[in-house]
């Protein structure tokens, strides 16, 4: 629902040249050994190093499963999640290098049924770069009152997102991640080859390359050897989470191993896949967005800058399972790192392994702001009580209470610890807590207060200033009743509860909303709604506003 997909840090690239500053003896060897200590005698994670053709690190801690005290080892089989997504980018690429498609092809020049959109047109590159604006088909799949251990697949896939008629953006305006991409790629796949996206990449990926321990889950009654089964602590006592019936795969449920992915590691220089030496380099093409912006989003890869370089990567998570990837072109690098434990994530592991390898360069990559630290700007009270108040985000829900504390201002978001406000100008701050590459500017939209968040090299969020609404239980009632939507097929009943407005599907509650606005409900995770009247002062309908699923209607009934 809600959700900012933040996946790496930003970095606008520009390679650096030089030479090669990959730190690896027995000191740094014990050092990444004592990160996995955590795991012993629980779920634990893998890890590998490979630098330059060579497998530096490649080694397992802790239990792949608990009920035959089985050990975690560089062949032990874990669900990777999103880490999916740079595979199923690479088989749209082998298919593209056949003549089989074009990157801008319309997605109903393939998937048929799909509708047109009023807000544009998605290609096939739009979805790689998540610019699409397809709705999310995850939280689709949560707003039906369902979680994701149903039994569904990637034809169920296809039958709930040809049933949505919006966007949440303009297709290659913004940046907004879904899942829906890589399925939708996926399903392309399998409608221009033939082949399912696991059968396509088992015969055009995965066995040239030798990587016979990897492949998407499509079928839940696999027998899959050395699988690390997922678990989470109840207490003191581990309890299985495993996802076995979830086959809709593309954007996740790729399972791999470590050793295996040293192989495509290995295939990043040699380029054995796509018989063309500059193949692989495709996957690390940016995305540009209509006005021309540089997007930090490849082809299921992300950049970031670490220690001055350019790094790719991508998480992954799903039920609990947690991988991370990175690569380093510069320096031939890249680092793996799975584990099975839900309250133990490898994302982590991985990240700080990849800090450790690589020494500290003093110049670094072009457009990498420095994080200031300390300031000497100085802004009276009076000014920074001009600041204070409440600001609300129509395009992703948030809202933000600025306040002064002692001569300071701080930020309140409501799910976070409240966060100092650096001055790194008369009217601009930095976010101390949390993100401090989050930066946050003042000024008027109109002739209202405005506040403009920014994080990295994002374009700006501009959250305008609002004056809380204070409900009675009888107006709180009026919104209650039964909605539907057509797009979902589900008709929501919504309730007032110690003034939360709690949407029900039949018995079950969905979400809970605060009363924000006047005519306005908003939550932390889910969106928020905004209700509709007629002349009489009558509900009409409702939209809820979502990152993930954009403005979906729900009519009174």
């Amino acid at each position: 629902m809600k959700t900012f997909y933040f996946i790496l840090p930003l970095l606008f690239l520009f390679p650096i040249l030089g030479n090669a500053q990959v730190e690896f003896n027995a000191a740094i060897e014990r050092k990444i050994d004592s990160l996995f200590m955590e795991y012993e005698g629980e779920a634990g994670a893998a890890a590998a190093v490979f630098h330059q053709g060579k497998v530096l690190y490649q080694k397992g801690f802790g239990i792949a499963n608990l009920e035959n005290d089985v050990k975690v080892t560089p062949q032990s089989v874990f669900e990777t999640g999103a880490v999916a997504m740079h595979f199923t980018a690479t088989a749209i690429l082998l298919l593209e290098s056949e003549g089989k498609l074009s990157l801008d092809d319309p997605i109903q020049k393939h998937l048929t049924t799909f509708p047109k959109y009023k807000k544009g047109v998605v290609t096939i590159r739009h979805c790689f770069h998540h610019s699409s604006g397809l709705r999310d088909y995850l939280d689709l799949i949560k707003m039906t009152g369902r979680s994701q251990h149903i039994d569904f697949d990637n034809k169920a896939g296809f039958e709930l997102l040809q049933k949505q008629k919006e966007l949440t953006i303009v297709p290659g305006s913004d940046y907004r991640y879904s899942h829906s991409n890589y399925l939708a790629l996926a399903l392309i796949v399998e409608q221009v080859s033939g082949m399912s996206i696991g059968e396509f990449a088992k015969q055009k990926i995965f066995k040239p390359l030798g990587m016979n321990n990897t492949f998407y889950y499509e079928d839940n009654e696999k027998v899959i050897k050395n699988r690390a089964l997922l678990y989470g602590k109840v207490g003191e006592e581990f309890k299985l989470k495993q996802n076995f019936d979830f086959t809709a795969c593309g954007d996740g449920r790729l399972y791999s191993t470590v050793e295996d992915m040293t192989k495509w590691m290995a295939n990043f220089s040699a380029s054995k896949i796509g018989g063309a030496e500059k193949f692989m380099e495709k996957l690390f093409t940016r995305g540009v967005l209509n006005n021309g912006t540089e997007m930090s989003y490849a082809l299921g890869l992300e950049y970031a800058d670490v220690k001055g370089r350019a790094v790719l990567g991508h998480n992954g998570w799903f039920g609990g399972a947690t991988a991370m990837f990175l690569h380093t072109p510069e320096e031939g690098l890249s680092v793996v790192a799975m584990g099975n434990h839900t309250g133990k994530g490898a994302i982590g592991k991985a990240v700080t392994i990849n800090r450790l390898l690589l020494k500290e360069r003093n110049t670094p990559t072009k457009a990498a702001a420095p994080i200031a630290t300390s300031s000497n700007i100085k802004i009276s009270e009076a000014e920074k009580k001009k600041f204070c108040g409440a600001y609300f985000s129509y395009a992703i829900g948030y809202d933000y209470k600025i306040y002064l504390k002692d001569g300071e201002l701080y930020l309140h978001d409501g799910e976070h610890d409240d966060s100092k406000l650096l001055a790194i100008g008369k009217n601009e701050f930095r976010r101390m807590h949390g993100s401090n590459r989050t930066t946050i500017k003042f000024g008027e939209e109109g002739d209202r207060k405005a506040l403009f968040l920014r994080y990295g090299q994002r374009p700006p969020i501009t959250m305008l200033e609002f004056q809380p609404a204070k409900l009675t239980e009888e107006q709180l009632q009026r919104f209650t009743g039964k909605y539907r939507s057509e797009e979902l097929g589900v008709t929501y009943d919504l309730k007032i509860k110690d003034r939360k407005l709690q949407v029900f599907l039949g018995e079950k509650q969905i979400v809970q909303f605060d009363p924000l606005m006047a005519d306005l409900f908003n939550s932390d995770h889910d969106g928020y709604l905004k209700f509709e009247k007629g002349s009489k002062q009558e509900i009409l309908k409702f939209t809820i506003n979502d990152y993930s699923l954009g403005n979906m209607s729900f009519f009174k009934i």
